[in-house]
């Protein structure tokens, strides 16, 4: 399983993108996770990269996510399965866990890639221990919630959905309901309480571009309501067409499959089976719907690729018909492939944006005003926009547009750290508090690419790309 997920994850290490975050903490050195309560980071980070002051390593933390997500998925199809044995198929079921395009984000990021693999496999293993003694459960269960609190809280939907699929496959047997109910309530007590701990006693509170504030009582319908509303229509916005007409028809041979292996009434097994394919999807979000100002990243979406793996698993089983596999089969194809697009769409936007800085710090260089030993105020505007190839391809898959970042921009804190901080710029200043669209500077020099305003003081440099320097002369 991490063979497979190696070679789909082979290209985004190939790219060797310094992925947002990563940007900073490459050059910086710096941790930083405790401000959004994901103290598990920061303490992790300093085994792996053996200091406080933490540095590129890559791919071994790639290399580490992928083995915990592998080793999640075994123990995932271990749970459900309840079996030591698995045919291949069951197995590549798997491979929507680690390649779904939200995970693929995940793995993107350096740095954070092994915590955020952390949070799935802590969602996950708790479920050894449902056959235990009461009080191991639901400690498993507490620790497990805390640890996936405070290594990425987006996982927090994953222990949720696993223990609906549980239950429901439990009911599909005519085990008895006490059982079931027992172990539905084991599983809601140990998720409360790590909960309720993690929110009194650990939780750092941040309202920053995300909160993780709980509105007013009165608006906690209308906010999940449309919180749900703006994932889904992002998760619509995002898949190509035949993606979601698969994955539709995945969750239709999921009823099916339930059907086989069903000893209930047919009638009242599709109404089960139904109502817990729902339930499961809701909770693919974890607590996120519910928060004031969640974060709407596919970072923050990789549940759904969790929900989408159950699936897969499901109908994947040996017992089905193999029929029934084709949708699985399918999907594991897709996300196998795009994982590689991706990863490739990563270098060519790489080459890219350096190609366009080298091409402002070659012009910056042969101005007499950067010679001297005076503080010149640079500002950039305007944004390169996505590589030429990307935006092609992006156009045919609307994800990319919100995968492949454009980290030479104006209007971004990422968008200018690369240029001011990789390439030591001689008397260089940037001036947050000064807007130099608005001081009238002459022409200094206007190429393909951009145009350089400026006198002995202050340089403005307008990056060309669709609108964005017609803006500026609109405003100038």
């Amino acid at each position: 399983m991490s063979g497979v997920y190696l070679v789909g994850i082979s290209a985004i290490v190939r790219a060797n993108f310094n992925y947002i975050d990563d940007v900073g903490r490459v050059a910086e050195g710096y941790r930083a996770w405790g401000g959004f309560s994901r103290f598990i980071p920061d303490g992790l980070s300093v085994l792996i990269h053996t200091d406080s002051y933490i540095t590129d390593i890559s791919p071994l933390t790639q290399l580490i996510a992928i083995l915990l997500v592998a080793f999640s998925g075994i123990i995932l199809i271990y749970v459900i399965y309840e079996r030591k044995v698995y045919t291949v198929w069951e197995v590549l079921a798997l491979v929507s866990l680690g390649l779904n395009p939200y995970f693929l984000q995940c793995i993107s990021y350096k740095f954070d890639a092994p915590f955020m693999a952390v949070s799935i496999l802590a969602g996950i293993m708790p479920l050894l221990y449902k056959e235990r003694e009461t009080w191991e459960y639901i400690l498993a269960v507490s620790i497990g919630t805390i640890v996936v609190c405070t290594s990425y809280q987006a996982a927090s939907g994953v222990f949720p959905m696993c223990v609906v699929l549980l239950a429901l496959r439990m009911w599909m047997k005519k085990m008895p309901s006490r059982q079931i109910f027992i172990f539905c309530l084991k599983s809601v007590l140990g998720f409360g309480i790590g909960m309720i701990f993690f929110r009194v006693v650990i939780m750092v509170p941040v309202d920053i571009y995300a909160s993780n504030t709980l509105p007013p009582l009165a608006e906690v319908i209308p906010t999940v309501i449309t919180n749900y509303k703006c994932y889904i229509s992002m998760m619509i916005s995002d898949f190509k067409t035949v993606w979601k007409w698969i994955l539709l028809l995945l969750c239709v041979c999921f009823a099916v499959s339930g059907l086989v292996l069903s000893r209930q009434k047919k009638i009242l097994t599709i109404l089960v089976v139904a109502i817990s394919c729902i339930g499961m999807f809701l909770l693919c979000f974890g607590l996120y719907p519910a928060l004031e100002k969640p974060i709407f990243e596919p970072r923050a979406m990789y549940g759904f690729g969790v929900f989408v793996t159950i699936l897969c698993i499901s109908v994947a089983e040996y017992r089905q018909r193999a029929a029934l596999r084709l949708p699985a089969i399918a999907i594991t194809w897709i996300f196998f492939v795009f994982s590689l697009t991706y990863g490739n769409a990563l270098y060519i936007q790489k080459t890219y944006t350096d190609f366009r800085i080298t091409q402002v710090i070659t012009d910056l260089n042969d101005m007499e005003v950067f010679i001297g030993e005076k503080p010149v105020v640079v500002q950039i505007a305007g944004s390169i926009g996505q590589s030429p190839v990307v935006g092609t391809m992006s156009k045919e898959c609307n994800i990319l547009n919100r995968l492949v970042p454009v980290q030479f921009r104006e209007t971004w804190i990422w968008g200018q750290a690369q240029f001011f901080g990789y390439y030591g710029l001689n008397n260089v200043i940037r001036d947050k508090s000064q807007d130099l669209t608005t001081y009238g500077l002459p022409v200094i020099k206007d190429s393909m690419y951009h145009t350089i305003y400026g006198n002995d003081a202050y340089v403005l440099i307008v990056l060309k790309q669709g609108s964005s320097i017609y803006l500026f002369e609109n405003k100038k």
